[in-house]
């Protein structure tokens, strides 16, 4: 499948570190009740945790034990990962570029490999469902 088309991927890593933050507000007042949404009983799609709200803290009470994190411009809140046990895959992906069959081949097998573990949840990005459900 062709790349959709847009601007030159070092452009889009700039613009998406920069408006990731900027939009950073209205992402989470526009999807707080709608944080994450259920697909099985182990995979939660949501949008990108952060350090500053409870955005970590939610997700573990819902039972989430892993993260495939494929934000390029956003390493997400490791330390607070650490501290509740939560394994990431991250497979950073530029914002409006579609990931590589080998990064969504490896979610594939880091969220299969959660399950057989029965380590809890997996969540990963809702930016996901447009590469995956194609």
């Amino acid at each position: 499948m062709q790349q959709p088309k847009s601007q030159p991927k070092p452009a889009a890593q700039v613009a998406a570190q920069v408006f990731f933050y900027l939009t950073l507000p209205l992402t989470y007042l526009s999807q707080r009740q709608n944080y994450w949404t259920p697909v099985d009983s182990h995979v939660l799609l949501g949008a990108a945790s952060t350090a500053f709200v409870p955005h970590v803290d939610a997700p573990v009470a819902c039972g989430v034990g892993a993260v495939v994190n494929r934000c390029d411009e956003y390493a997400c809140p490791m330390n607070q990962y650490k501290r509740h046990h939560i394994q990431q895959l991250q497979l950073p992906t530029v914002d409006h570029f579609w990931p590589s069959l080998e990064a969504l081949t490896a979610a594939v097998a880091f969220i299969q490999m959660q399950k057989q573990r029965e380590s809890g949840r997996t969540f990963t990005a809702k930016e996901a469902r447009d590469a995956v459900w194609r």
